[in-house]
């Protein structure tokens, strides 16, 4: 087996895809600590700058990465990504939104940036900063529709205005919506049903 010296540990590890990347000098291991010091570093260095790097790049990713799994709900949209990368997204999220996310941090929350209006991409008229909380209860509320929720073991079927206020009714916090509406509309266009914790089956109303 062909082994490598890490340049960093000085450790000899076997030269394959589970301890180093690539043809990387570095193992896996020492990476993953350089990655979080680097991190570290970035945040004591400029927090908002770093925060704003974040956000671009996560922007960028639900548009073009390829592993996104459902890259297809942005296809649609007017005008997806109008920034040239997500260089040039962040700095014009640093340099527009630079108090805001300043007033957020200092409130100990999380910025998130947020697409004002959901029909269209990520535009400079489009975007906009706010806490993380407040996006994710805002994209529930856009996203709102009936739903017809079906207790399985004796068929007794429950509307409500939103997947939100069903999963209340269930005990849920409205930030754990998120993941349940997926299992909603499913990946065929919302045609298929799906069982969630609890004994329930969640459908959408037309």
């Amino acid at each position: 087996m062909v082994m490598r010296t890490c340049k960093r540990c000085g450790k000899e590890k076997p030269f394959t895809e589970e301890h180093f990347e690539g043809s990387r000098n570095y193992c896996r291991d020492c990476r993953k600590i350089q990655t979080k010091e680097l991190k570290t570093k970035q945040k004591n260095e400029n927090i908002i700058l770093y925060k704003s790097k974040r956000m671009a790049g996560d922007a960028h990713s639900r548009i073009f990465a390829k592993s996104r799994k459902y890259k297809k709900c942005y296809n649609h949209l007017d005008k997806p990504f109008e920034f040239e990368g997500h260089e040039e997204l962040y700095r014009f999220i640093y340099n527009s939104f630079y108090n805001d996310i300043k007033q957020i941090l200092e409130d100990n929350k999380i910025p998130s940036l947020d697409r004002i209006d959901p029909g269209i991409g990520y535009t400079k008229e489009n975007i906009r900063v706010i806490t993380f909380r407040e996006n994710t209860l805002s994209g529930v509320e856009k996203t709102k529709r009936k739903v017809k929720i079906t207790k399985i073991e004796n068929n007794k079927e429950f509307i409500f205005n939103s997947v939100v206020e069903g999963m209340k009714w269930l005990g849920y916090e409205a930030t754990q919506t998120n993941k349940y509406a997926h299992w909603v509309r499913g990946q065929n266009g919302g045609k298929c049903d799906y069982i969630i914790p609890r004994g329930y089956l969640f459908k959408y109303l037309l």
